[in-house]
């Protein structure tokens, strides 16, 4: 158990940052009990009978990312069944929200009735889902990604679920991300479409 355990550990340490020579993994400062968690119990799932955890097991059945992919869905899916809000919405949420354009975690701040344009009933959702958490920084709350792990499972999530839908969906989505960009470059007309 300590070798499956040191594994995980040292696996979900790993996390990607940008740096001027390209994306790289680091081995981070510290890893989240939840997430720990998380990639026992799917192991735990998988084994079925097994006295002993191998090598192939491990391997087969302790993948962090897929865990922390299903961790996410699986947030998603509860919290869309709780409030009712719209997944695309969600998902989008997450990507603008709580991932800056560099691709690292962060932050948004809590309003009255609303967390950047989503519910706060939605955002408590996911706090008790233990994807984001809370963090008061001048005495006001501000939500972030519960670790910079889930960044990139964010990412590859939100691209899988978007490959899966109609084709309008994925061009109204490339649009929205092009009006974004135009407007974080200071609407500079040489970022706008063209005829072509």
């Amino acid at each position: 158990f300590r070798r499956v355990l040191f594994r995980s550990v040292n696996n979900l340490l790993q996390v990607k940052v940008r740096t001027p020579e390209g994306t790289k993994k680091v081995s981070g400062e510290f890893i989240e009990a939840l997430q720990l968690q998380v990639v026992c119990q799917a192991l735990w799932e998988n084994l079925g009978d097994a006295d002993v955890i191998t090598d192939e097991a491990l391997e087969a059945y302790g993948d962090v990312d897929k865990a922390l992919m299903h961790f996410y869905e699986n947030a998603i899916d509860n919290t869309v069944k709780k409030t009712g809000v719209k997944e695309g919405k969600l998902r989008q949420w997450f990507e603008r929200m709580l991932i800056t354009p560099n691709g690292t975690r962060g932050t948004v701040f809590r309003g009255n009735q609303e967390t950047g344009s989503i519910r706060n009933e939605v955002v408590d959702e996911l706090e008790n889902q233990r994807i984001i958490r809370m963090e008061l920084r001048g005495g006001a709350p501000w939500y972030e990604l519960t670790h910079d792990r889930f960044v990139e499972t964010v990412q590859t999530s939100n691209q899988r679920w978007l490959l899966s839908r109609p084709a309008t969906e994925q061009i109204s989505k490339r649009l929205e991300e092009r009006a974004a960009e135009w407007d974080h470059n200071d609407r500079d007309e040489k970022h706008l479409l063209d005829d072509v």
